[in-house]
């Protein structure tokens, strides 16, 4: 086996890998948020990062503009102060 087919290997395991875990989130959101919190306990720091990733602190989650399940409104019903434009 040379390098050449090791990178190739590689690089389309990646892309399988990354198709599979978006195709996750697309159908199956709650699975992927309970798979990524299982890797966070993890104390190698890689496999850490991956499952802050996954439980969708970074990116997607609240903050993400879907807007579908209420779950990250402000408590209280406080709205955040409107922010200020330079005029």
């Amino acid at each position: 086996m040379t390098l050449y087919d090791i990178a190739q290997a590689g690089i389309v395991g990646g892309a399988v890998l990354g198709s599979a875990l978006y195709a996750l989130g697309r159908v199956a959101p709650r699975l992927k948020m309970r798979i990524g919190e299982r890797l966070l306990g993890s104390r190698h720091r890689a496999v850490s990062a991956v499952g802050l990733r996954l439980a969708g602190n970074s990116g997607g989650g609240c903050g993400g503009g879907c807007s579908s399940c209420g779950g990250c409104a402000v408590p209280d019903g406080k709205q955040p102060a409107p922010s200020r434009s330079a005029k």
